[in-house]
């Protein structure tokens, strides 16, 4: 799942749990509970919407983040392909030193079991 869409999945979770919380709050607010009642369901009222915009604004800053940390990704992938096309041998060096290394490890690990 990616981040845009697992972002939006907790978008519609939340919009759903707004508004049911303020179908409830109308349904209180509205019966004959008394003032008490009515005071209470004003005060979860302004939390729900509180909720509701540190929420819309939370999702503002994920969003933010993951297209800044893109942006990074993308930026680093062509410093190497530059840097790969510059210098192919000094790449495939590098490569087969860390093959190298990798497999050393590896054949390390295997033989101390």
């Amino acid at each position: 799942m990616t981040t845009h869409s697992h972002a939006h999945s907790h978008e519609s979770k939340n919009d759903e749990l707004v508004a049911e919380a303020q179908t409830l709050l109308e349904r209180l607010a509205s019966s004959k509970l008394g003032e008490e009642a009515k005071i209470l369901a004003a005060k979860l009222r302004d939390g729900v919407d509180t909720l509701k915009a540190k929420s819309a604004e939370a999702v503002e800053v994920i969003k933010a983040k993951s297209a800044e940390a893109q942006d990074q990704v993308k930026e680093g992938l062509a410093c190497t392909e530059k840097a790969i096309k510059k210098n192919p041998w000094a790449s495939v060096g590098i490569a087969a030193g860390v093959g190298l290394g990798v497999g050393l490890v590896c054949g390390l690990l295997i033989r101390r079991d």
